[in-house]
């Protein structure tokens, strides 16, 4: 009986270690599992260079003086001005310290309507740093003198804080809602740009139209035009106009605000 017990208890003792020794040799036949190469990181693109000289230009306001100086080296914008002066009985050499009504030019804002701010000086608007307003006494409230819309815009984001802290950004296109004083007036506009737009167009109560002879400054760094506006009225104390800046699609135009100057 012993005998008996004995003999399946080893046969399957044998069986076990026949498996056992199977699989090792069958794993040591398999091939070994081939390592994928880890992923490499993407570098990390970088910040736009733009040249330190033209960066001051594009933040900076656009004085008076250098607007004028501008248009009078260009033969039909120079036609214009004499023709300005000479209805407002003004020498046109005056024109880059006098209003045409003949009043000095004085950067200091008379007050905070939107009539009262110093728009013979230059208002300078940007997206970030130049927002200014003015007072509106019928909604007891302080508004923009304008808003700038960017399209087209290609940021990182790894260099978005780039653009915000210098306050210039790449765009092929740009509208400017623009408030301003009732009264029609010749204004001078010029843009803080590093290429010379493709077109510009302004909408105000004459029919949309197209800016002629748009300048490259003298100072560099912007274009400049000479135009009459005749603003909307929008509502009691708020009038308005639109610009509209284009550019041919694949320019890196850098872009840094507005200065509108009133005659």
């Amino acid at each position: 009986m012993k005998n008996k017990t004995i003999l399946p208890l080893a046969s399957i003792i044998v069986l076990c270690l026949s498996f056992f020794t199977l699989a090792q040799e069958r794993a040591a036949t398999k091939p070994a599992t081939q390592q994928q190469p880890a992923i490499q990181p993407q570098p990390l693109p970088k910040a736009p260079t733009i040249d330190p000289a033209m960066l001051r230009r594009l933040q900076a306001s656009v004085p008076r003086a250098a607007m004028i100086n501008t248009l009078m080296g260009n033969p039909a914008s120079r036609a214009e001005l004499e023709n300005l002066a000479k209805t407002a009985k003004i020498q046109v050499g005056e024109l880059s310290t006098k209003t045409l009504g003949g009043s000095p030019v004085s950067p200091t804002p008379q007050g905070q309507l939107i009539d009262q701010l110093n728009w013979s000086a230059g208002i300078k608007l940007s997206m970030i740093k130049n927002k200014p307003t003015f007072f509106h006494p019928q909604s007891n409230s302080t508004r923009s003198v304008g808003r700038i819309s960017i399209y087209g815009v290609h940021l990182w984001s790894e260099y978005i804080s780039h653009h915000i802290e210098n306050d210039v950004f790449q765009t092929h296109r740009i509208i400017l809602d623009l408030n301003l004083p009732l009264t029609p007036a010749t204004y001078l506009i010029a843009i803080h740009s590093s290429d010379m737009p493709s077109e510009m167009t302004i909408a105000d109560r004459n029919p949309n139209r197209k800016i002629q002879n748009f300048l490259p400054l003298s100072s560099a760094g912007g274009f400049v035009a000479l135009t009459t506006i005749v603003p909307h009225v929008y509502m009691e104390g708020i009038n308005i106009c639109i610009i509209n800046v284009g550019y041919f699609i694949g320019l890196q135009n850098l872009f840094g605000g507005f200065t509108i100057t009133r005659l």
